[in-house]
């Protein structure tokens, strides 16, 4: 068949391809229906290409071959090729067609990559992005793309991606060994789930049984193993899903130059969908005839009016190239077979996808990832860990340690430092038990020790494994670095603790440790319960206690056991465990933070008067997040108060997604940025988590929490004018900044970047450089530019610090078994955010030394939501998309908010009592908006719309953003919005606005964590069948909240992650909710 029309545009994208050129091998296969190929259209326009490839002097491919065969294909129109009678003896003479290319084309390449060359639009890092993943077999999502009017955007192209069910196990059961199976028949169904359903509701990897081969990448060990693509059924599949169901049954395929890989999973290891999916109705059959219909009423797109489907798995603000250790990849083999019997014919438009799914190995008999550098170095024996003697309350262990002995661990606790130093996470902790030894100075273990427990430091630690684990080191400090060190905050012991710390210090030398820590369980804090909402994050906190005790273990192991044991929630890490790696702080982090503390005081050991402006800068996956945390940590040992600003809006510290923040922070974060949520001092909602789609709106949110730093925080204009303003003896006006950026680099944002940089005129920048990946450093002008800034301002010039880029476990170090994208880390941030305790919220606990604490043990779809009425509100904005105010209220319905306030107010006192009463205090900002006409009576007023495009948005010298909301529903006729939400009353009596961006209600919003304990099958005691706005498919048909249409016998809800995809597709403007009750903020 003619394929010479899709050439032109396959080779262009082929150049396109981030990946060295010198390194890509080209196969091409041409099947003609007669020997003689001098009239055959695509093998001319082949040679044409080719020939064009080989003459170029820059870019020379390492190899291209071309191979001329007759086809056995004949006869054939188009709709018989697809259709199911002609399938088998079609797709066999397909895979005959990839052996012989196969065995011609693959000579010493590393990777093959099957791509059809009616693939008109891909990503050109989309093959780093799967050679990165690491897998031996692995396929993105593939579309037929339409324009939106047309058939909603996108028609599913390769259906050859699925997962079995239970049903189709079922089917399968019986059938006839030489019997094969096709996808996409409505008449002959598999009732198999499509990787194309959970396009935009699943992101990352998926385990997948069968593959496609419209753009295939294969490790090439895979196919010199001998698994190729068989003609014969294997398991009911030949071609591609039979190579996929070949691979599974070899198991790992072990080479002489790599280590132990994986193929695709069995089915067993797959954890079967809930409820299966039930057939595609007739999206095969009917393709043809949409994409027919299409080119009919359509005339050719060009590029510029042409939509294409984002990359859903990857940073939507990723602009720096997907790095490649060229010792791990080796060379790549782009094999592209020209058959094109593989696709459509009629000029429709594929688009690849969405990097979704891949094939993952067997964990019983995958290689271990075991770092021993992760190992605790601290031994537990019976004379340096005392334990409580009462068995019924093991809640906490008292323990010593000698200089340089680390605890790593996974998990939760409360350390309480009482004697000696100790580090974590970059923060020193000092013993504040500690009395006068006895005996000779010189000497200090010569006489007993005695501790004063009158008051005690706690801090609360969690570690969990999305990142490098916590390490607690036991330090020496010169008297020099202990004078240097503000006095911790303490409170005052409480009866029932200082009698056990009291009786476990008795049983314990402490003379003989440089270090005593008291370690409690943390577990009440409630974060625990994370894991129960989200299948993905069961064991980021947890550990499966095995039992071990058989009887003979001596008297070491017998003591590491019961330390593992003994504390809820806390797990040392004692020995190798695989896939768990701890932080690990290079020497020149090290050196760069010494170097920002040493600039705080002068030549005569005294404090300077200006606090350090510090700012981080880089590229992305380079540590910049770990750095920022580190540093804050280390100031918070200089000073009582650090203030700290969010640039990253993907990745923040201590907000959740699309947020920028200043914050005033007065205690250490100890572990993910998902496990200290804080109230920012200033924010501001920018509604993505890429500053892309309004960098000027972004970057007046950054000035302006510049601008309050300067002038309500430091009180002053600028870091030079700080000695006009602080003495010595007013430390507490002495608050340094640090700065952590965003990791856009490259264009619009480097000029972000510096722009920043020049409004800040900070003091100290340290710069990320890596050796290895010179695209992801800044530019060789990079500091050149700062300094010009700072001689044209006339201001002093800052301190560069290089640092350099280290992956801290996070992605290098951990076994990719156990890494997280960064969507999941955002998915992390909210769960934590919204699951917060309300009667605690973020009204500043954490800054007063309190514990944060969540509570997991109600839905979010449970819990009484406030009710916000919205007629003494200023505005709503619906940022990034064009709402009809007609329409607001089903925009805004089950959607992700920030609740936004008036500047004047928004540092008011949140500690006082609520009675019910209301400032008004922001009724006299003037906005630049106009207000909408009170409502007559029994009339239905929408609150104040300013659409975008007529209306900037929340102007930012106004207003502050307080907090993230779901709005669960709505009652137009009270004007009332019922929301969910952590903030305090006190802070949702000051919100006046609404804002609504790109950032969407996570799906776990929406679903019944708890259904299991229930004893109705569906969310909040609501069956199934009976919950309104929700669709999902099962293999009845598609369940609704019609009652006429009842689940069918055994099935069961949906699960996040492997079932089909719940959507959540708006609502009437007339919401009720049954058996929930709600409590009203009195405004």
């Amino acid at each position: 068949m003619n394929s010479a029309s899709y050439l032109d545009n396959y080779f262009k994208k082929l150049g396109q391809i981030d990946y060295p050129a010198n390194l890509i091998s080209l196969g091409f296969l041409v099947s003609t229906t007669t020997e003689d190929s001098s009239n055959d259209p695509t093998l001319l326009a082949l040679q044409k290409h080719v020939a064009a490839l080989r003459s170029q002097p820059t870019k020379r491919y390492r190899r291209i071959t071309v191979i001329h065969q007759k086809s056995e294909q004949t006869g054939f129109t188009h709709d018989q090729r697809h259709g199911y009678e002609l399938q088998a003896a079609r797709r066999k003479i397909l895979a005959r067609c990839r052996n012989t290319l196969l065995m011609s084309a693959l000579v010493d390449e590393s990777w093959v990559l099957w791509l059809d060359s009616d693939v008109v639009d891909y990503s050109s890092d989309l093959l780093l992005k799967l050679i990165k993943y690491d897998k031996d077999i692995i396929v993105p999502n593939c579309f037929v793309h339409l324009p939106k009017w047309f058939t909603n955007g996108n028609v599913p192209y390769d259906l050859n991606n699925w997962i079995e069910t239970k049903e189709s196990l079922a089917n399968q059961h019986g059938m006839d060994k030489d019997e094969i199976l096709f996808e996409g028949y409505a008449d002959h169904p598999t009732f198999r789930q499509s990787m194309t359903d959970l396009a935009g509701s699943v992101r990352g990897l998926i385990e997948i049984d069968g593959v496609g081969g419209t753009f295939t990448l294969v490790k090439a060990v895979v196919h010199r193993a001998g698994i190729n693509f068989p003609t014969l059924p294997v398991d009911h599949q030949i071609e591609t899903e039979g190579m996929a169901r070949w691979a599974k049954r070899e198991g790992y395929v072990r080479s002489t130059t790599t280590t132990t890989v994986s193929v695709v999973t069995s089915t067993a290891a797959v954890p079967p969908p809930s409820s299966s999916s039930a057939p595609l109705s007739a999206v095969a059959a009917r393709r043809q005839q949409l994409l027919e219909l299409a080119n009919k009423s359509l005339t050719p797109a060009t590029p510029e009016a042409e939509e294409h489907l984002e990359v859903d798995n990857v940073d939507a603000d990723e602009e720096e190239k997907a790095s490649l250790d060229s010792g791990e990849s080796g060379d790549s083999d782009s094999d592209g077979t020209l058959d094109q019997s593989e696709g459509e014919d009629n000029g429709a438009k594929l688009t690849t996808a969405e990097a979704a799914t891949a094939p993952q190995p067997e964990r019983r008999d995958r290689k271990l990832f075991l770092d021993q550098q992760s190992v605790s170095t601290f031994k537990p024996t019976r004379y340096n860990v005392v334990y409580v003697s009462n068995s019924g309350n093991p809640s906490m262990v008292l323990i010593g340690m000698r200089r340089g002995e680390t605890l790593v661990f996974q998990g939760c606790a409360d350390v309480m430092p009482l004697v000696g130093h100790a580090t974590a996470l970059g923060y020193i902790m000092s013993g504040t038990a500690e009395k006068k030894r006895s005996g000779s100075r010189k000497n200090v273990r010569s006489g007993p020790m005695e501790l004063d427990l009158t008051s005690i430091s706690t801090f609360p630690i969690i570690s969990p494994r999305t990142h490098a684990l916590a390490v607690i080191e036991s330090i020496g400090l010169a008297g020099s670095q202990r004078s240097m060190l503000v006095p911790q905050r303490t409170t005052p012991t409480p009866h029932e603790l200082k009698a056990q710390l009291e009786t476990l210090a008795s049983q314990l030398a402490l003379e003989d440790f440089d270090t005593v820590l008291a370690i409690r369980s943390a577990s009440e804090c409630g974060i625990l319960g994370i894991e129960k909402v989200v299948p993905l994050f069961k064991g980021i906190l947890s550990v499966k206690q095995n039992a071990r005790l058989r009887g003979n273990e001596n008297e070491e192991k017998l003591a590491q056991i019961r330390f593992e044991t003994n504390l809820p929630g806390f797990h040392p890490i004692l020995e190798p465990t695989d896939s768990i790696a701890a932080l690990r702080i290079p020497n020149t982090w090290q050196d760069a933070m010494q170097a920002l503390i040493d600039s705080t005081v002068d030549e005569n050991s005294r404090r300077v008067k200006r606090p350090p402006v510090s700012v981080v800068c880089g590229g992305k996956k380079m540590g910049k997040s770990t750095f920022s945390r580190l540093i804050l940590n280390r100031m918070l040992n200089r000073y009582r108060k650090v203030a700290f600003i969010e640039c990253d809006i993907g990745q923040s510290e201590f907000t959740p997604v699309g947020m920028v923040a200043l914050h005033i922070i007065e205690t250490p974060a100890l572990g993910a940025p998902f496990t200290h949520p804080r109230q920012p001092y200033r924010a501001f909602f920018v509604g993505n988590s890429t500053p892309r789609d309004d960098p000027d709106y972004y970057m007046t949110c950054l000035k302006e929490l510049v601008k309050a730093y300067y002038g309500e925080v430091s009180h002053t204009r600028s870091w030079d004018e700080s000695d006009d303003y602080h003495s010595d003896d007013d430390e507490e006006e002495h608050i340094p900044l640090i700065i952590n950026t965003q990791g856009w680099i490259k264009g619009m944002g480097y000029d972000l970047l510096i722009q920043l940089l020049d409004y800040t005129a900070p003091s100290h920048i340290f710069g990320f450089h890596s050796p290895s990946n010179g695209d992801s450093n800044l530019p060789p002008s990079f500091f050149s530019t700062i300094r010009d800034q700072a001689l044209a301002a006339g201001r002093e010039q800052p301190t560069f610090l290089y640092v350099a880029a280290v992956v801290l476990g996070d992605d290098s170090n951990l076994s990719p078994f156990t890494k997280y994208h960064p969507a999941d880390h955002r998915a992390l941030a909210l769960l934590s955010y919204f699951y917060l305790k309300q009667e605690n919220g973020l009204a500043g606990d954490a800054e007063k030394g309190n514990r944060l604490v969540w509570d997991f043990t109600q839905a979010l779809v449970v819990r009484r939501p406030w009710c916000w009425d919205w007629a003494h509100a200023k505005g709503v904005w619906v940022l990034f998309d064009q709402v009809p105010p007609s329409q607001i209220l089903y925009a805004l319905n089950a959607s992700l908010v920030a609740l936004t306030g008036d500047k004047e107010n928004s540092h008011d006192d949140d500690d006082g009592d609520d009675d019910g009463e209301t400032t008004e205090k922001g009724a006299a900002v003037s906005l630049p908006y106009a207000t909408g006409d009170g409502a007559t009576a029994g009339q239905i007023v929408p609150p104040n719309y300013f659409p975008l495009g007529q209306y900037p948005p929340p102007p930012p010298e106004h207003t502050t953003c307080h907090g993230l909301a779901i709005i669960r529903s709505i009652q137009p006729s009270t004007r009332t919005l019922h929301i969910i939400t952590p903030l305090a009353p006190s802070k949702l009596k000051k919100c006046n606005g609404i804002v609504k961006g790109a950032i969407h209600m996570p799906i776990h919003a929406s679903l019944d964590h708890n259904e299991e304990n229930s004893a109705v099958r569906g969310i909040a005691g609501v069956p199934w069948k009976d919950v309104p706005y929700l669709n999902y498919e099962a293999p009845s048909g598609t369940y609704s909240n019609n009652p006429s249409q009842p689940p069918s016998p055994g099935s069961q809800s949906p699960r996040l992650g492997y079932a089909p995809p719940v959507k959540i597709i708006g609502s009437d403007a007339k919401v009720t909710r049954k058996n929930l009750g709600r409590k009203r903020l009195q405004q």
